[in-house]
């Protein structure tokens, strides 16, 4: 399996390391985002969110919000790579 981001962004093939928890796309170690799922918890007057075991891997466009500061650089800088 290849990058899906770099053969449509760079026109390159490179190796996929892992695939996106949410669309299922190849990702190779620079366009892979390691994530956390977390789910609300709700109690009387202190909602809270809690972080559930494990890694999940996602791509720039799928990343969850509490990550979109950090997908939003890196998207930066792989256009200007292009």
């Amino acid at each position: 399996m290849q990058c899906f981001d770099c053969a449509v962004q760079l026109n390159r093939e490179t190796a996929a390391n892992a695939m996106c928890r949410v669309c299922g796309a190849g990702l190779c170690l620079d366009h892979a985002y390691p994530a956390y799922a977390q789910e609300e918890v709700h109690s009387l007057g202190s909602p809270a969110t809690r972080r559930l075991p494990g890694r999940r891997m996602y791509c720039r466009e799928c990343v969850p919000s509490y990550l979109g500061d950090v997908a939003t650089a890196q998207r930066g800088r792989i256009s200007a790579a292009v």
